[in-house]
C-alpha cells in the first residue's frame, strides 16, 4: 500500500509542478501543454533563461554521480570528497539557474534570494501573479 501512496505522491507533485511550469510557459510566449513533457520542459527552461540546450547533461551528469555513489554506498574518502565536489557543483547551478529566472522576470535580489531558498512559494507567485516575462 506505501509503494502505491508513494507513487500517487509523486505524480501529484510532478502535476502540480507542471501546473506552475505551464502558466510560466505561458508568459514566456511557450505552449503550456510543454511543461507536461519532462525533459523537454527542463531544455526549455533552460533556453528561457539563455542556456543551450546542451547545458541539460551538467544537471544529469551531476545528479548523476550523486545517485550512483549514494546507492552504492563507498566509504571510501575519495568517493566522497567527490560526492561533495558534485553537491557543490549542483547547489552552484541551482543558484545561478534561480538568478537567472528572477533576473529574467526583472525581480530584485531579495526575490532572488526567495527563488533560491523557498522556491516553491517564489515560483508559484511568478505562475501566478500578474509580472509579465
Amino acid at each position: 500500500m506505501s509503494k502505491y501512496l508513494i507513487l500517487l505522491s509523486i505524480i501529484v507533485i510532478y502535476l502540480i509542478k507542471s501546473v506552475i511550469v505551464s502558466k510560466i510557459f505561458k508568459k514566456a510566449n511557450i505552449k503550456g501543454y510543454k511543461a507536461f513533457i519532462p525533459i523537454y520542459e527542463f531544455i526549455l527552461f533552460l533556453k528561457l533563461i539563455d542556456y543551450k540546450w546542451y547545458h541539460i547533461f551538467k544537471y544529469i551528469f551531476t545528479l548523476g554521480v550523486i545517485t550512483l555513489i549514494l546507492l552504492a554506498k563507498f566509504n571510501l574518502d575519495l568517493v566522497n570528497v567527490i560526492l561533495f565536489l558534485m553537491c557543490l557543483v549542483f547547489v552552484f547551478e541551482y543558484v545561478i539557474f534561480n538568478i537567472r529566472v528572477g533576473k529574467k522576470f526583472n525581480k530584485g535580489n531579495f526575490f532572488i534570494l526567495g527563488l533560491i531558498l523557498l522556491p516553491i512559494i517564489f515560483y508559484i507567485l511568478l505562475a501566478f501573479k500578474g509580472w509579465i516575462w
